[in-house]
C-alpha cells in the first residue's frame, strides 16, 4: 500500500485496510503502511485521540522504540468516518521532507476508534461476549468487583509460561513486557511512559505518594467520605507525621461542590478523590474539585479504580497529579497489577521513603550502599514485577482498546439507562443518580445477603456493600443481562427499599 511524497493520506483505504488480511478476525489498533517519501529511514507512530484535535505532541518512551528511529505523535481532527483531516497530512508531509535521501518509511496508526461505529452491534457485541466464557452461563453484572476472564487474558497466561518453558534468560524477556505494559497504558490514559509507576495494587501506589507528601506548612488532606477505606486509613495513617484529616459528610448519596468550597484552604497538602464511588456509584466532578484544590495550591490525587476501563481517560485534560487504578475490575485483568500516574514535576520534587532495587536509576548495577531513586515515576515502585498478572492484564488492556473506548462507554450508558428506567418502573430506591452513565448501579436493599443470594441462585453474578447490591455493567454486557436482573429483582421486590 505505497504511496509518493506528498499524496494525501485521505487516499488510503482506512476503514477496510483494518479488516484485511491477518487483521480479518477483528479490528486492531494498529494499521501499517509503507510509503515512499523523501526521508531517511525512520518509524513514526501517531496517535490520534479525538479529544486532542490540532496539536502535535510527543508520545513513545524513547527506551521502547526501536534503536536508531523516531517517534512522535500528531495529532489532527477525524471526522466521523475516521478519516484523517488534511491539517494531518500537511504535518507529515512537513516531517517527510526534513530528510534529503529518498526512502522507504512504515507508518503506524495508533487509532483507537477507526472501523468501528460509534454504537456497538448487535453481532459486535455477540462476537465480543463469545470471547469470555463466563457469559455462556452466567449475567455477569460483577466488573465493579473483578472484571469477567476473555479469551485474551488467559493467552497473556499461557505466553507468560512459555515464556519461562523455553526462555534461556526470561527476566531479560520479561522486563521488555514490563516496559511495554507501562507505554501501553501510558498512551491509554494521554500520560507520557515514564510518569507511571506500575505497582502491585491501588493501596501500593498510595502508599507511595502518601509519605512522600511532606506535612509542614500544609497539613490538611481533605476527602469525602465516600472514598474506598484504602484511601481514608492510608492517609490517616500519615497523622503520625503531622496530617490532619478531614472527611466531608455526603448528603443524599453525593458530595456536594459546596463542601470541597469550603473545606480546601491555603491549609490543605492534598485532595483525593474517588472518580465513581464503590459504595453508591456516584460520580465526582473531577474537573472542578481540581481547580478548587489547584486554586488554593493542593494536590489531587484521583482514585480510579472504578471507572478506568469504562470510558477515555485522559490525565492531562483533567489537570490531577496523581491517579490510581488497577487491572482487576473494568480493565479486564487479574489482581496483582495496578498503575499510578504521577505528574512530573512532583517526580522531580520528592524523595520517596518507600523504595526498592528496582526504583533505582540503575536497577542493574546492585549497589547495596547507594540509593540513588529513578528519574521518573518508576521510583516509587516496589519490588520484582508480577510478571504473569502484566501477561494477563496486558493482552487484557489490548483487547479492550481494541473495541474503541467511547464504543465501550456507549455501551455501558445504554445498559446504566435501561437498568435504572427498569428500577425506577418497579418503584425500588436507588443509591445511584437517575443521571447516571454508569457503570455502577447500587440499589437499597433491606437484606443485601439475601438478595444476592436470590440473583445468584438466578444466574445473576452481583455483589453487596453495606445496605446496597451492586450492579456493574461492561461492554460485554447486553439489554439481555438487564433484563435477566429486572426480572429477578420484580419477583424479590419485598427484599428491596421502595421508593
Amino acid at each position: 500500500m505505497a504511496r509518493r511524497a506528498g499524496a494525501s493520506l485521505r487516499e488510503l483505504p482506512i476503514q477496510n485496510a483494518i479488516y484485511e488480511g491477518s487483521y480479518a478476525r477483528r479490528p486492531r489498533r494498529a494499521l501499517e503502511a509503507d510509503f515512499d517519501f523523501f526521508g531517511g529511514p525512520a518509524f513514526l507512530a501517531f496517535l490520534i485521540p479525538d479529544s486532542l484535535p490540532g496539536t502535535l505532541r510527543s508520545f513513545c518512551n524513547r527506551s521502547t522504540r526501536p534503536p536508531g528511529t523516531l517517534s512522535i505523535s500528531a495529532v489532527s481532527e477525524i471526522d466521523g468516518n475516521g478519516v484523517v483531516m488534511v491539517a494531518f497530512c500537511k504535518v507529515v508531509s512537513f516531517l517527510l521532507l526534513c530528510y534529503r535521501n529518498t526512502a522507504r518509511i512504515r507508518f503506524r496508526a495508533l487509532v483507537p476508534n477507526w472501523g468501528l461505529k460509534r454504537m456497538l452491534s448487535g453481532e459486535q457485541i455477540s462476537n465480543l461476549r463469545s470471547r469470555f466464557p463466563i457469559l455462556r452461563q452466567k449475567t455477569y453484572l460483577y466488573s465493579c468487583s473483578q472484571g469477567a476472564l476473555s479469551d485474551a487474558a488467559e493467552a497473556g497466561l499461557r505466553a507468560y509460561t512459555e515464556s519461562w518453558r523455553t526462555s534461556s534468560a526470561p527476566w531479560n524477556d520479561w522486563m521488555e513486557v514490563y516496559e511495554a505494559m507501562r507505554a501501553e497504558f501510558a498512551c491509554f490514559v494521554n500520560a507520557e511512559p515514564d510518569e507511571i509507576a506500575i505497582v502491585t495494587s491501588a493501596s501500593a501506589g498510595i502508599n507511595a505518594i502518601a509519605n512522600a507528601v511532606q506535612f509542614d506548612r500544609r497539613a490538611n488532606v481533605v476527602m469525602g467520605e465516600y472514598e474506598f477505606p484504602t484511601m481514608g486509613q492510608i492517609w490517616l495513617a500519615q497523622q503520625t507525621r503531622g496530617a490532619r484529616i478531614e472527611f466531608l459528610e455526603g448528603r443524599g448519596n453525593s458530595i456536594p461542590l459546596e463542601a470541597y468550597e469550603r473545606a480546601i484552604d491555603e491549609r490543605t497538602a492534598i485532595v483525593p478523590v474517588t472518580q465513581v464511588a464503590f459504595l453508591n456509584g456516584f460520580r465526582s466532578d473531577a474537573a472542578r474539585i481540581t481547580r478548587l484544590a489547584h486554586d488554593k495550591g493542593a494536590l489531587v490525587f484521583l482514585d480510579g479504580f472504578q471507572d478506568c476501563g469504562t470510558r477515555p481517560i485522559d490525565v492531562k485534560a483533567m489537570d490531577i497529579d496523581f491517579y490510581v487504578t488497577g487491572t482487576l475490575k473494568y480493565l479486564l485483568g487479574p489482581p496483582g497489577v495496578a498503575f499510578l500516574y504521577v505528574k512530573r514535576s512532583f517526580v522531580e520534587s520528592r524523595m520517596p521513603t518507600i523504595t526498592s532495587w528496582l526504583a533505582q536509576r540503575d536497577a542493574f548495577a546492585f549497589n547495596t550502599r547507594k540509593l540513588d531513586p529513578a528519574r521518573e515515576a518508576r521510583r516509587f515502585e516496589g519490588g520484582s514485577p508480577p510478571m504473569p498478572n502484566i501477561y494477563a492484564a496486558r493482552s487484557a488492556l489490548a483487547l479492550l482498546t481494541s473495541i474503541g473506548m467511547e464504543n465501550v462507554r456507549d455501551q455501558i450508558a445504554q445498559l446504566t439507562r435501561a437498568f435504572l428506567q427498569g428500577t425506577r418502573a418497579l418503584g425500588i430506591a436507588a443509591k445511584t443518580p437517575d443521571t447516571s452513565v454508569g457503570p455502577l448501579v447500587v440499589l437499597r436493599s433491606t437484606d443485601p445477603e439475601a438478595l444476592v443470594g436470590k440473583l445468584t441462585a438466578r444466574g445473576v453474578v452481583v455483589s453487596s456493600r453495606l445496605d446496597g447490591v451492586r450492579f456493574s455493567f461492561h461492554v460485554y454486557n447486553n439489554l439481555d443481562d438487564v433484563h435477566a436482573a429486572l426480572a429477578v429483582l420484580e419477583a424479590n421486590l419485598d427484599l428491596l427499599v421502595r421508593g
